[in-house]
């Protein structure tokens, strides 16, 4: 089976600044939509019409997480391009609430840290000070066994197992409050680092208005959504698909499974729902239309410089 050439973005930068890790810059967003003739786009209204289409010849340009940077830089590339984008939103900060996993990207990506290692490691000698010394060893064992997030590979093995030990060692209420705690330490306002990250409802209604999709992306991300019981992912996909269409006056047709978690369970919740469309976070081969692949961009910029 063909290979779905979607992109995924997430943060953006401008040309000639740092950014947050992973950002996508303003000349590298336009080579990969415009630079190479790797793909041809297609137009998102063909997810929002339709239900459980095969588009294994269908690619798209796709945003995560809502957030500002998106509005900021990339909607204005899109123009530019003539490019229609499907933004897959989280619900939670559009009730004025926050994900601390998106909250954290300015902050980790700060001077206060000499890298982003850095903050992975400050990070998780406060998630793990309690355990006893064998303890750490077996969940650095179970997570070198387990590869996770190793196809990823710009990530770092400190962001990998950051990622392990926030989705499978750890609540996320210990997580949140690990955060907490390494803010206070560091003088940082949280409130600050929440007004700067999402795109908010008014914004939201604009990007739609100028003809992208908006779709589903859970209510408050769960780093682990695969994992949850039935009745907690009707809540979280639910809660997600009623926000969006109360705010933009249509039902969203299509999920982006946060962090790449979802399961059978998953899939039968967006059937109740009468959503056609579920899109992973990898590059696997298209197996049905719940399970659509996509190219992060961090990947698909650096295949794109191998081929230009």
């Amino acid at each position: 089976m063909k290979k779905n050439n979607s992109l995924m973005f997430h943060d953006f930068k401008l040309d000639n600044t740092v950014g947050t890790q992973g950002a996508v810059s303003q000349s590298d967003f336009r080579k990969l939509i415009i630079g190479s003739n790797i793909n041809k786009f297609s137009n998102p209204e063909e997810i929002q019409n339709t239900k459980n289409k095969n588009l294994e010849k269908s690619s798209f340009v796709t945003f995560d997480d809502g957030l500002l940077s998106q509005y900021d830089i990339a909607i204005q590339l899109l123009d530019e391009t003539d490019t229609k984008g499907i933004f897959f939103v989280h619900s939670k900060p559009l009730i004025g609430d926050y994900d601390i996993h998106q909250v954290i990207r300015s902050f980790k990506n700060s001077p206060i840290f000499t890298n982003v290692d850095d903050f992975n490691k400050q990070l998780i000698d406060i998630l793990l000070v309690s355990l006893k010394t064998k303890e750490k060893e077996k969940i650095n064992k179970d997570f070198i066994a387990s590869k996770y997030f190793l196809n990823f590979d710009f990530y770092s093995d400190l962001d990998r197992k950051l990622r392990y030990i926030r989705d499978f060692v750890v609540s996320l209420k210990d997580y949140e409050e690990a955060i907490k705690e390494l803010l206070v330490q560091k003088n940082t306002d949280l409130n600050d680092l929440v007004k700067d990250t999402y795109i908010g409802k008014e914004k939201l209604k604009k990007i739609s208005s100028l003809g992208h999709i908006i779709a589903l992306h859970s209510h408050s991300h769960p780093t682990n959504l695969g994992s949850l019981l039935r009745d907690q992912q009707l809540k979280e996909i639910g809660t997600n698909y009623e926000i969006l269409e109360s705010t933009l006056g249509y039902s969203p047709n299509a999920i982006s499974y946060p962090s790449n978690s979802y399961n059978h369970i998953t899939i039968e919740v967006l059937k109740y729902f009468n959503i056609g469309y579920g899109f992973r976070a990898d590059n696997s081969i298209n197996l049905n239309p719940f399970e659509l692949s996509r190219i992060d961009a961090a990947l698909a910029l650096r295949d794109t410089k191998n081929i230009l």
